[in-house]
C-alpha cells in the first residue's frame, strides 16, 4: 500500500510540474512590449505565437519608419529571452502595404495592448495565436486570430468589433 501511495504522490508530482511548465507563457502583453524593446527605432506590427525548432516562441513584425527594413525578434515564449532578432529588406509590394498602414497610424486611438484585450473578451478567450495591425475592407484593423481558428477584427480608431460577412 505504501509504494502505490509513494507511485500516486510521484505521479501527481510529475502531472504538477508539467502542468507548470506548460503553462509557463509570459503572454501577449509582455511580448509585445519585449518585441518593441528589442527593436525600438521600429514600428510593431504583428506579434504571433508559434513552434520552431521544437521551442514555442512569440515572433513579432516591426518596420523602420520608410518601410524599407522588417525586423523580427523571436523570444522564448516562456522566459522571454530574446533568441534572436532578423533584419530584412522588404519588396516594394511589402513596402507598399506597411506604408498604407503608417499613413493611417496617427488616426488610432487604441494600440495592440487595448486591441487584444478587446479581441479576448470578444472570442471569450484568454491568449490569441496572432494579432496584427492591417487595413480590413478599407479600415485601420487590429486582427486576432485564435488556435480554434476564431478570427476578431478590432477597429483601431474606435475599438469596436468590426462583424464578419454573415454575422448579425
Amino acid at each position: 500500500m505504501k509504494i502505490r501511495s509513494l507511485i500516486t504522490v510521484a505521479a501527481l508530482a510529475a502531472s504538477s510540474l508539467a502542468s507548470t511548465v506548460a503553462s509557463a507563457d509570459i503572454g501577449f502583453f509582455a511580448a509585445v512590449q519585449l518585441s518593441r524593446n528589442a527593436v525600438p527605432e521600429s514600428t510593431l506590427l504583428s506579434v504571433e505565437t508559434r513552434i520552431r525548432n521544437g521551442i514555442w516562441v512569440y515572433e513579432a513584425d516591426l518596420y523602420n519608419d520608410a518601410a524599407t527594413l522588417k525586423s523580427t525578434p523571436r523570444l522564448n515564449r516562456d522566459t522571454g529571452a530574446i533568441i534572436q532578432i532578423e533584419t530584412d529588406a522588404t519588396d516594394a509590394e511589402e513596402a507598399a502595404q506597411v506604408q498604407a498602414i503608417f499613413a493611417l497610424l496617427d488616426t488610432a486611438t487604441i494600440d495592440f495592448m487595448d486591441a487584444i484585450e478587446i479581441a479576448n473578451g470578444a472570442a471569450q478567450q484568454e491568449s490569441a495565436e496572432r494579432a496584427k495591425l492591417e487595413i480590413e475592407h478599407g479600415i485601420l484593423a487590429f486582427q486576432g486570430d485564435y488556435f480554434d481558428v476564431t478570427q476578431i477584427d478590432v477597429d483601431a480608431v474606435t475599438g469596436g468589433v468590426i462583424p464578419h460577412h454573415g454575422e448579425g
